[in-house]
């Protein structure tokens, strides 16, 4: 049941935020800080909002590998040139030797974009501090223990269409007093309007 209404939140927040990107069609956005002063840099759009999604990771931690499906929404706001903050929410099922666990954390996020001139094509380095709840395999339904949890990722943006940009990263999750683990996500697009 839990995954269900999990799901139902993700497919909610996705819709919602596709009929806000349907419904602002404009293409201006705000200038860049010294955009006006640079010939170079004038006319570039410069979006206010970013979502992005996820799907599929691998991890590894202690020697080991693990494998699973997430699935993954982040919103960010643009604060200043290049910085933006915002909120993830994680649906994580997780294959670990030969045990599967649930797991759903929201955290709250800093993203710094390296080229903050060319958002589309940069690299970035994001932070994230939060609360994971984990399903306990063999116990009573609805038994979960909540967790803290830290991530940093690294990723690359590169242009798809028009406002729809592939975006892998990899980076490191710490849950709870589980290992440090190294993880890659490979699916991940996000939109920038």
């Amino acid at each position: 049941m839990r995954l269900v209404t999990a799901l139902s939140v993700l497919i909610s927040m996705l819709l919602i935020s596709t009929t806000s990107f349907a419904q602002k069609k404009s293409t201006k956005g705000h200038s860049s800080e010294g955009a006006s002063n640079s010939g170079s840099n004038s006319g570039l759009y410069v979006p206010d909002k970013e979502v992005a999604l996820s799907s599929t990771f691998g991890e590894f931690s202690s020697a080991s590998g693990t494998n699973g499906l997430r699935a993954s929404m982040n919103y960010k706001k643009f604060i200043r040139e290049g910085m933006e903050v915002g909120g993830r929410f994680d649906l994580m099922m997780v294959d670990y030797k030969g045990s599967s666990n649930t797991y759903m954390g929201l955290w709250g996020t800093f993203t710094y974009n390296l080229h903050s001139w060319d958002l589309a094509n940069t690299y970035y380095a994001t932070g994230a501090l939060g609360i994971v709840d984990e399903a306990l395999a063999g116990a009573a339904v609805g038994a979960s223990d909540k967790k803290f949890s830290f991530s940093a990722f690294a990723g690359r943006r590169f242009p798809w269409m028009d406002k729809l940009y592939y975006s892998p990263e990899a980076g490191f999750r710490k849950i709870g007093g589980t290992d440090l683990a190294i993880v890659i996500v490979p699916l991940n697009v996000s939109v920038l309007w």
